[in-house]
């Protein structure tokens, strides 16, 4: 069972190469970072930021709010006879992977060392229920948060490419 979110799916459509090219190309912007310039003026809205090159794209949704649980999409498309497979891997940004690892590998051992603690003392230790809450709270809110923002960038794929969930 993998423990942080990943989805991996392919997506069908009639489309050829070229054309998921230009249909990717016209709703991804390229990749922006701070600056005054951008921050104060209207620049041109696109569903995604990122990189899409010869068959091969990496964006993520461009959002006004933070979410550090979106995902990065990366993809490839290959030609069929009619149209395109263009094959799907939705995950956490590498960096918020290995923090969540880290966090959830630090209360874990909190919750260890406290059961061990209320074993050898033969009482229940009621700061033992914090950390065994968040556990479960860290879990449900990035499970929840990627999920939405999971759901919704896979609707727009949908649409944009013209296509359906591959079997």
């Amino acid at each position: 069972m993998l423990l942080l979110p990943l989805e991996k799916f392919c997506i069908d459509t009639l489309l050829t190469p070229t054309e998921v090219q230009e249909k990717m190309d016209s709703v991804v912007g390229r990749k922006e970072g701070f600056s005054f310039t951008t921050v104060f003026s209207k620049s041109s809205y696109k569903y995604f930021s990122g990189s899409v090159v010869k068959g091969q794209f990496e964006i993520k949704r461009v959002i006004n709010y933070r979410n550090s649980f979106f995902p990065v999409i990366n993809g490839n498309v290959e030609a069929i006879p009619d149209g395109s497979i263009v094959d799907i891997k939705m995950g956490l940004h590498p960096f918020v992977a290995v923090f969540m690892c880290l966090w959830f590998g630090g209360v874990a051992i909190a919750v260890i060392s406290l059961i061990i603690g209320s074993i050898a003392s033969g009482e229940f230790l009621p700061a033992l229920l914090i950390p065994c809450g968040m556990l479960p709270f860290g879990y449900l809110l990035m499970i929840g948060a990627f999920t939405i923002e999971r759901n919704r960038a896979k609707e727009k794929l949908l649409e944009v490419l013209e296509g359906h969930i591959a079997h």
